[in-house]
Formats: C-alpha cells, structure tokens, sequence
C-alpha cells in the first residue's frame, strides 16, 4: 500500500520552502524562481528539491 504525504520542502535554486504533494500528478515549480520541485512519475512523485519534513 502506498501512503502519500504532505512535505516540506527546500527549493534548490533560491532556498524558499513549499509544501507539496508526495504523489502529485502535476509538476510543482516554486512559485518564487520557477525551478521544477516535483514531476510526476505515474505513482510517487519524483521529488527534486531537499525535503525538510514529513507532514502529518
């Protein structure tokens, strides 16, 4: 069973932190520079910023 997860994460061009979607179907840019966090892989997402925390 796959569990999906709310997460805090780092962008790794300009260091601002979003939260995102572990399965998102979309791909998830930072809404400040546009760098790419997320793209989606057909289950779990693939997650390319640095994840700071796990959300319950």
């Amino acid at each position: 069973m796959v569990r999906s997860k709310f997460l805090k994460v780092t962008c790794p061009g300009c260091e601002n932190e979003s939260v995102i979607f572990s399965n998102s179907a979309t791909t998830v840019n930072c809404e400040l520079c546009g760098a790419t966090l997320v793209t989606p892989t057909g289950g779990r997402a693939s997650v390319t910023a640095k994840v700071v925390e796990e959300l319950e």
